[in-house]
């Protein structure tokens, strides 16, 4: 990880915030990072600390909105069409303004968000990135499982290759965003998960109440795997 530089600010050792967070309602909060790498649960821990991390009518249990995954898949596929590009963050754009219209402070989490981070983010009301990063061997291993339980053959250079370059890209948006941004050390992070969600609700400004701090400290298991808020 880059040293250190002006501007960055360490605040604990589960997460170093690059800007300060100044005080801002209401709050965009977009949780990205490789897939497999932890994502999920940080997002269901800040859902479990009062901002809504899916849409109304979302049940899932990786925390994944599907008005902002579908869009990332796409350009996932598509990232040598320009014309896919523009129309993709043009149908973004009106899933926040509309959402922007229902909620106060909300969020989504979505593991392709640095394809369309620069194209929609002038429209975020005081946005606020975490970026989730896990060991990438960690990573790549965890998608080798992924792929197997559905049939699917992928190698470890492929999965090791793909964390690799998934981060790196997703660091490179977050810099050009220059918004404040939460990184966040998975391996860390499950290991001290009280200083986890006291990170995170400093960096979002939450003031949550015992029950829900209880709810995102349960969240965040150390065996990995999908939970849901009803089960934590």
């Amino acid at each position: 990880m880059t040293a250190l530089q002006p501007g960055m600010k360490k605040v604990t050792n589960p997460c170093i915030a690059i800007q300060d967070s100044t005080r801002a309602n209401p709050k965009t909060v977009i949780v990205t990072g490789c897939g497999r790498g932890g994502t999920s649960a940080i997002a269901g821990a800040i859902h479990a600390l009062g901002i809504a991390m899916v849409g109304d009518e979302e049940t899932s249990v990786n925390f994944e909105d599907s008005d902002f995954t579908a869009a990332g898949m796409e350009l996932e596929l598509q990232e040598k069409f320009a014309s896919p590009y523009i129309q993709t963050c043009q149908q973004i754009r009106s899933v926040i303004q509309r959402r922007n219209q229902m909620n106060q402070s909300w969020g989504w989490k979505d593991p392709y968000a640095y394809h369309y981070l620069r194209g929609i983010i002038d429209i975020c009301r005081n946005p606020r990135l975490i970026l989730v990063a896990r060991n990438p061997l960690d990573t790549a291993q965890s998608m080798i499982k992924a792929a197997h339980s559905v049939g699917e053959l992928l190698t470890i250079e492929n999965a090791y290759n793909h964390s690799l370059l998934t981060l790196q890209r997703i660091w490179e948006s977050a810099q050009h965003c220059g918004v404040p941004t939460l990184l966040v050390s998975f391996e860390q992070a499950i290991f001290n998960k009280t200083q986890l969600i006291t990170d995170l609700s400093s960096f979002l400004e939450l003031d949550p109440d015992q029950t829900s701090l209880n709810k995102a400290l349960d969240f965040i298991t150390p065996g990995g795997g999908y939970r849901t808020l009803n089960n934590s």
